[in-house]
């Protein structure tokens, strides 16, 4: 039986989409507005993934980031 012949409606969830896109467009316009706070946020974020998620000692040994 094909989708089209289900009664079911598969549709998007007009919630989600809308605080996804406000999520995006917020990201983007810390990024225009704001490009050293953005900048020190992801160079943290980096840093703490690399640090506490053992990155560099399993996939990326020879990576700039983990010297």
């Amino acid at each position: 039986m094909s989708i089209e012949d289900q009664r079911v409606r598969y549709g998007t969830d007009r919630l989600v989409f809308g605080v996804t896109a406000i999520a995006i467009v917020g990201f983007i316009m810390w990024g225009v507005l704001g490009t050293d706070s953005l900048t020190t946020a992801s160079d943290a974020a980096l840093t703490w993934v690399v640090t506490n998620t053992g990155v560099c000692s399993t996939s990326w040994p020879s990576s700039p980031w983990c010297s």
